[in-house]
């Protein structure tokens, strides 16, 4: 019987957190910082699994972007899944997503 140590369970949770926020980079990759704030500041306030509504979201992107500049990115936001619909709105599909999202990119 093998025993796992706090040593151990310390390094295996490192590396989660380490493989975790490279995947989320993975799926932001196409939003430069300044795109990636403006979606983390419509979520900061949305509790987790509930979501926003897509004229919301669009309108707040319309305006720091422009229509145009707007609908790009809630396409490329879906497309790329950092946001997805459920039950008739949108939310990060990834709870700690979501999380890490509004941690790196809001200054609260």
């Amino acid at each position: 019987k093998r025993v796992m140590t706090t040593e151990g369970l310390h390094a295996v949770l490192e590396a989660g957190r380490d493989l975790r926020s490279e995947y989320y980079e993975h799926r932001a990759h196409s939003f430069d910082r300044e795109h990636r704030q403006s979606l983390a500041k419509l979520l900061v306030d949305i509790p987790l699994g509930e979501g926003i509504t897509g004229s919301t979201i669009r309108s707040s992107l319309t305006k720091e972007y422009g229509s145009d500049e707007a609908k790009k990115l809630f396409r490329r936001a879906l497309h790329c899944g950092v946001l997805h619909k459920q039950s008739g709105y949108y939310a990060v599909p990834i709870p700690s997503m979501h999380d890490w999202l509004i941690s790196r990119y809001v200054d609260i």
